[in-house]
């Protein structure tokens, strides 16, 4: 019971949310918000490389950064229970923020921690490829550099067995102040080495983004794992299993119409779902997927599940 003398008493939690809600409105109607909303707020219709030099002329004058943050550090000076507008992740020494979003980038502000970075690149390394262009603007360097690799650009019918290696692409010392455009559709960078903590402002670029996030290992080149990076094929995934199991009529249909997706792994997990719950009407779809797939790993795994299924049907005939 020691301890609740350190709470605050519930007047004081309502005068913080209400100092919360304050801050918040006048935050997303500040001039450092109103920059970011002008710049990248109606950006839809341009490319990728387009939305980058607008972020590269954004971070050339980075006066607005102060301006975006100062009243939200303020607040939480005055008064430890405030809850900044922003949503905040933290992993392993990276603590990151999302400054703004929009369907065009995203304006994130990090600080890692030199704790969590190796001096030279461990034996075990993963780098990630994350599937978009990015430009990055460096506050604090930390005596922080990068070690860069690429693997090229992947397409939708990207396999593991068959997927190029990755390869050393040189170290890039951070500076601070430094602008840095890194395209992480064809290659990605581990942060190695200083002593201090690296601060650092990103503007992810989602238009034209890669069809996958792509894991590999540093010591030997080779793909370990692909994630989608597309939210919709990803949902329609793990929703694949309920539609299974929902026994509607219209399942059967849905089912079919998806294993037609432009997403392999959709594909195939519409496959094994429509296989679970009627070999019978599924068995000519996968007859042609076996055939025909446009991805290697799909046609070999239909081709392994065509002469199951067809044991399947002989016995329940």
């Amino acid at each position: 019971m020691s301890g609740t003398r350190f709470l605050p008493d519930y007047r004081r939690l309502e005068q913080s949310e209400a100092r919360t809600r304050a801050v918040a409105g006048a935050w997303a109607a500040s001039p450092g918000y109103r920059r970011l909303l002008a710049l990248f707020g109606d950006a839809d219709a341009d490319d990728a490389e387009q939305i980058a030099d607008r972020a590269e002329h954004l971070f050339a004058t980075p006066d607005w950064l102060g301006a975006l943050l100062g009243p939200l550090v303020a607040a939480l000076r005055d008064d430890p229970w405030f809850q900044p507008p922003l949503r905040v992740s933290r992993h392993e020494g990276r603590i990151g923020a999302v400054l703004f979003q929009s369907p065009a980038v995203t304006v994130t502000a990090s600080v890692i921690s030199p704790d969590q970075r190796p001096q030279t690149l461990p034996h075990d390394a993963v780098v990630v490829m994350p599937g978009r262009l990015a430009v990055t603007y460096c506050h604090r360097a930390g005596g922080a550099r990068w070690a860069r690799f690429e693997a090229g650009l992947a397409g939708n019918d990207l396999s593991v067995s068959t997927a190029r290696r990755c390869v050393p692409a040189g170290e890039t010392m951070l500076s601070a102040g430094g602008i840095y455009r890194h395209d992480g559709r064809t290659g990605g960078q581990v942060m190695l080495g200083g002593a201090g903590a690296v601060v650092l402002v990103t503007a992810m670029i989602v238009r034209q983004s890669a069809c996958f996030v792509r894991d590999y290992a540093t010591a030997t080149g080779r793909l370990l794992r692909l994630t989608a990076l597309d939210d919709g094929a990803a949902r329609a995934q793990i929703l694949l299993a309920f539609l299974a199991q929902a026994n509607r009529p219209e399942a059967q249909l849905l089912l079919a119409e998806l294993s037609h997706d432009a997403a392999f792994f959709v594909r195939w997990s519409a496959m094994q779902q429509w296989l679970a719950t009627d070999v019978g009407a599924a068995i000519g779809r996968l007859r042609q997927m076996a055939g025909g797939d446009a991805h290697p790993e799909v046609r070999a795994a239909a081709a392994a599940m065509v002469p199951v299924a067809q044991a399947h049907l002989a016995c329940h005939a």
